[in-house]
């Protein structure tokens, strides 16, 4: 799933005229967590792309996610993972600092019940790259 994201990434990228230069990939197992690194070159600017995956976020509370390296302008983009059976959700990034974010999803129908178990997949990249 990272890697489709980053290949989207470099799709985007290539119509905008970049090209990749260098690339260099880390997958990163752990309990609750599924994060994948690429330090990728694009005409020879360090994008530092990270793509992961936080899994248990709630509309309850926030989640923080510290991606690995820090950022001069850390620039987030998330979406929740949920099926058509799942009511829709909108995710909300707050609390952006070089070094991480927080996450939470809420509920776009309307309804307060809570939600939980929620997997968000993030991705974060350096601005202006």
């Amino acid at each position: 799933m990272a890697v489709l994201a980053f290949v989207s990434v470099l799709v985007v990228l290539g119509l905008l005229g970049a090209y990749l230069t260098s690339a260099l990939f880390t997958d990163s197992k752990a309990v609750g967590s599924n994060t994948f690194s690429a330090a990728a070159n694009f005409n020879g600017a360090q994008t530092g792309l990270r793509t992961g995956v936080v899994q248990g976020v709630t509309n309850t509370g926030w989640t923080t996610v510290t991606p690995g390296p820090t950022y001069t302008s850390m620039v987030v983009v998330a979406t929740a993972n949920y099926d058509n059976l799942s009511p829709p959700l909108v995710t909300r990034v707050q609390n952006v600092t070089s070094g991480d974010f927080e996450v939470r999803v809420d509920r776009a129908d309307g309804s307060s019940t809570a939600i939980g178990g929620v997997d968000v997949h993030w991705m974060v990249v350096e601005e202006g790259v």
